[in-house]
């Protein structure tokens, strides 16, 4: 039983040391291939490469790992977990069909930041998945691509975060791809100016049931740009834009809608409402546009501030006959007169 027992006791003495070292090293590819090849990659102790240099390493990069950076094209063949991980210039991560690479959470820090500018950055043929709480970023990188392959699949944890700009492209050059959001989970549009990005129509979305994950927009743009065409319903949306949302397409919010004190501008013939239990928290902001607004048996909050809730259509158009409002509680109005036409309810101008 000793000797049994001396024998775990030095197995693990060898073991921990190794989990302890991939934790502390570094890794860059220095060739194209697959990630885990040995010969793909270099470690170092230290974030310039310039202590403990080991080339090939002696096992593949993980979650285990410190910062991984590529920049070579590199093909996931196998499932793999990891975090820290940042696509520079020249890199192009490809996930091959029925292989999972998944994106651990490590907090405080975006888990896969795509770095090469003006360049397909990652290539989803299998399936990418973000755990709860991760981040995949392209916030700061000029017209990045994630390209999807036919079947390819992006799921989202809950409260894991796609923070992108609007001239970030996720495309479907052919078949037809999906995107999963789980509870919470949100994906960011930043309007970066420049030319648009888009999703692909051919890319599907699917939000868990109930949940509240959505969309944010941030920056003034149009919903359309940036916007996945052809989706129709969507959980949560909501903005920090310094100047408003076009919305440019119908589109039927389920769960909740904050404007946020911002612009919302409906262009016709679009109609943008919320559905049946949601809520539509339109604060201090201002509605305005030819389109339509519809809420069936929804909540819908207005906040009083210096100038109240301004509804504010041109002179020449009829939008106040599109403003349908059913079975709504209202709060903090600035003035409570309210007149009512059939389902029709809107606020008078009256102080």
């Amino acid at each position: 039983m000793k000797q049994v027992f001396y024998t775990l006791l030095i197995s693990l003495c060898f073991l921990l040391p190794a989990h302890t070292a991939q934790a502390q090293l570094f890794y860059r590819t220095v060739a194209a291939g697959n990630w885990n090849n040995v010969n793909t990659w270099q470690s170092a102790t230290d974030a310039g490469f310039t202590v403990g240099l080991t080339t090939p390493v002696a096992v593949t990069p993980t979650s285990a790992s410190n910062v991984i950076t590529v920049s070579h094209s590199i093909i996931v063949t196998a499932d793999v977990s990891i975090d820290q991980t940042v696509v520079n210039t020249g890199g192009v991560i490809t996930i091959n069909s029925g292989v999972t690479f998944t994106i651990a959470n490590d907090v405080g820090t975006s888990e896969l930041a795509l770095a090469n500018a003006s360049a397909t950055n990652l290539i989803i043929d299998g399936t990418l998945t973000l755990s709860a709480s991760a981040e995949l970023s392209s916030s700061s990188t000029v017209g990045v691509v994630v390209q999807f392959g036919n079947l390819g699949v992006l799921n989202l944890g809950s409260t894991a975060l796609v923070s992108t700009r609007t001239d970030t492209q996720f495309t479907n050059p052919s078949g037809t791809a999906s995107i999963t959001l789980g509870s919470a989970a949100n994906i960011k549009i930043t309007n970066s100016g420049g030319v648009a990005g888009h999703f692909a129509s051919n890319i599907n979305f699917t939000f868990t049931a109930g949940s509240s994950s959505g969309f944010e927009f941030t920056g003034s743009l149009a919903m359309s740009t940036g916007f996945p065409v052809g989706l129709t319903t969507i959980p949560r949306l909501s903005t920090t834009n310094t100047s408003g949302l076009t919305i440019n397409q119908s589109i039927a919010v389920s769960h909740s809608f904050q404007l946020n004190g911002n612009n919302l501008i409906v262009n016709s013939p679009n109609v943008f409402s919320i559905s049946s239990g949601g809520t539509g928290d339109f604060g201090t902001g201002t509605v305005t546009g030819t389109g339509t607004v519809t809420i069936s048996s929804g909540t819908i909050i207005f906040t009083r501030h210096a100038d109240g809730f301004n509804l504010s259509p041109a002179a020449t158009q009829t939008w106040w006959s599109n403003w349908t409002c059913r079975n709504l509680r209202f709060t903090s109005l600035r003035s409570n007169t309210l007149g009512r036409t059939s389902h029709v309810v809107r606020k008078q101008n009256t102080p």
